[in-house]
């Protein structure tokens, strides 16, 4: 049996691995694997918006969010974040793995405003959708 170390997030081909990884591990989770389906099949698309959350860079593209954004409730929510962070422990440690799993929970912590708002503000469906003041205040 090899021994398994833990690499950091440094390198381009590192934080692949990492997406690759998580994507894995979400579609064999009983809970979220039904929603997020795809087993071993990440989208160039996703790939791109990863890289540019995990070095906290701004993404233009597509938001990834729109799946994590529509899991039911936060039960779903806070097993996807579960599985990141053990994703994180598990593969990655160093400075880059430090630092990418910083810019993730910034990520994370907005995906969980929008969980939020969507309570309160059933008829905001999508994160990109831009909510007006009196919409919120409703």
């Amino acid at each position: 049996m090899t021994a398994h170390f833990p690499s950091d997030l440094a390198t381009p081909s590192q934080r692949h691995r990492f997406v690759e990884l998580f994507a894995a591990r979400i579609a064999e989770d009983e809970l979220l694997g039904p929603i997020f389906g795809r087993a071993g099949h990440v989208s160039r698309g996703e790939f791109a918006w990863w890289e540019q959350a995990l070095t906290g860079m701004r993404y233009y593209g597509r938001l990834l969010a729109d799946t994590a954004a529509q899991l039911p409730c936060n039960t779903y929510f806070e097993r996807w974040c579960a599985v990141l962070e053990s994703t994180f422990r598990q593969y990655f440690h160093g400075p880059g793995a430090a630092e990418a799993q910083g810019h993730v929970r910034n990520v994370a912590t907005m995906l969980g405003h929008w969980h939020l708002v969507r309570q309160r503000h059933p008829g905001l469906a999508q994160p990109n959708r831009t909510a007006s003041k009196s919409q919120l205040a409703a």
